[in-house]
């Protein structure tokens, strides 16, 4: 991370306030409501520490996702609702495993690699860059000319393009 200096820098949105605050816990709270805010400003800030996305790949659940199974002899589709770490995750793995394979060795651990080919001049990843309320996933939202940001780490990768740069370092 230390290659990208933006990596500790943010710009969020806030469209939900909690409100209404109910001890659930002895020293613990939690909203009991929201309070909703259609048209919130763009605001920064700065943090450290991880918890963060590393890249970003497409994990909305109505954007094509189909599910095939087969239980009891019967094979279902489903076509809605499953997205998330729980696609992302899989998807990563498999294009690791394939650029291995295009490669011919493992490239092992992506974190001390991407940061460094994310910083130079032929970045292999989109940023999501742009502040906005309408580029944004829910709280964070880009932060214009930074490579890393909160939401999505240094973005959706180029896969053919990171596959070349593992190639080659």
């Amino acid at each position: 991370m230390n290659a990208v200096p933006s990596a500790h820098n943010f710009s969020d949105v806030e469209y939900l306030t909690p409100i209404d605050p109910e001890t659930v816990a002895p020293g613990l709270t939690e909203p009991t409501a929201w309070d909703f805010n259609p048209a919130p400003a763009v605001a920064t800030g700065t943090s450290s520490g991880r918890a963060t996305p590393d890249v970003s790949t497409d994990a909305d659940p109505f954007t094509g996702y189909e599910l095939y199974f087969t239980f009891n002899d019967t094979t279902a589709t489903i076509e809605d609702g499953f997205g998330g770490t729980s696609f992302v995750a899989p998807q990563l793995n498999g294009s690791t495993a394939l650029i291995d394979s295009l490669i011919g060795h493992r490239v092992g651990f992506w974190n001390p690699q991407i940061y460094k080919l994310a910083a130079g001049r032929h970045s292999p990843f989109t940023p999501l860059d742009q502040a906005s309320a309408n580029n944004d996933d829910l709280f964070f939202t880009g932060t214009a000319g930074h490579i890393f940001n909160l939401g999505s780490g240094l973005g959706t990768p180029d896969l053919a393009a990171l596959e070349g740069d593992f190639a080659h370092h």
